[in-house]
Order: C-alpha cells, then structure tokens, then sequence
C-alpha cells in the first residue's frame, strides 16, 4: 500500500513539473512609435549669379542634414535614429 502511494505521489510530482516547466506565451513588445516624416522638398536649383558660379543642387547630404535636424528637433529617440534616417532620405 505504501509502495502504491508513493508511486502515486512520484507520478503527479513528475506530471506538476512537466506542466510547469511547458513554456508559457511571451507577452508580445509593444510596437514602436511611428515618427512623422518631414514634408519632401523639392530639389533646390538655383542658376548661377555670376560668370563662373556653379549652380546650387540640393545633394544628398543636404538632405540627410534636414533629416537629422528634423528627427532631433521632434524627439526621435537614438536607438530608432538610424531607421527614421533610412526612411526620411529614401523619400
């Protein structure tokens, strides 16, 4: 009879840890918050004032400066600066 209960006992100990140690479901991260996007800029050309002043173009520098003084101005955190960069110079 003892033999019987302890058998008993061993078998639901076993199956208690078994249930406890199946993975439970990970709450899910919250999604980051989506930053707005400056308005595009038309490209900047301006003619020469001069006989041998080139013409102004708007690179893609002059571009990515707007964008890293536009993200810093709204508060984009560091960690989401490389993405919001991508995203802001592609447009």
């Amino acid at each position: 009879m003892a033999l019987r209960f302890t058998l008993a006992a061993s078998l639901l100990a076993f199956a208690g840890a078994v249930a406890n140690a199946q993975d439970k479901p990970e709450a899910k991260p919250a999604p980051r918050p989506v930053y707005p996007m400056p308005p595009p800029e038309p490209p900047i050309i301006t003619l020469p004032s001069g006989r041998d002043a080139p013409a102004r173009i708007d690179t893609f520098s002059d571009k990515a400066t707007r964008c890293l003084h536009y993200a810093t101005s709204i508060g984009v955190p560091r960690d989401q600066l490389d993405d919001y960069m991508k995203r802001c110079t592609q447009q």
